[in-house]
């Protein structure tokens, strides 16, 4: 945990597997809306579309909550950050299930996707502790 110190959290290993579920759900998107872009698949009428579009903006989010968190000071702040990612976590896990039920074409993808949000989940725990004992 003592790498959890630095100041280039983009080197801690909860930044990475929050970039590499971003990379999982754009390919998802990309595989479930033949190769639309996010904005079209958003705007799209299709509802599968948007889970997928929701999907991949979630989990873009997830690194920008993680910077967040990193540069809190006060403790009430960094509890407010983490309770966000909890959210994102919970979304992303909603959004998986609603395009597994509905689209079973990409059921492999999607439980990659969802063991790497499971993965992700449990670093965000021991990276919750660490932060919050600072």
């Amino acid at each position: 945990m003592a790498g959890y110190n630095s100041n280039s959290i983009t080197q801690h290993e909860i930044y990475k597997k929050a970039i590499n579920i971003f990379g999982i759900s754009r390919a998802i998107a990309s595989y479930v809306g033949d190769d639309q872009s996010i904005l079209h698949l958003h705007n799209s009428e299709i509802k599968k579309d948007n889970y997928s579009a929701y999907l991949v903006m979630e989990s873009m989010s997830l690194s920008q909550k993680i910077i967040k968190l990193h540069i809190s000071k006060e403790y009430s702040s960094k509890r407010k950050h983490i309770k966000s990612l909890e959210k994102a976590i919970s979304k992303l896990n909603s959004y998986c299930e609603y395009l597994e039920y509905n689209y079973s074409q990409a059921k492999d993808y999607i439980h990659l996707l969802r063991r790497e949000i499971s993965l992700f989940s449990k670093e965000k725990f021991k990276w919750e502790k660490e932060l919050l004992e600072k």
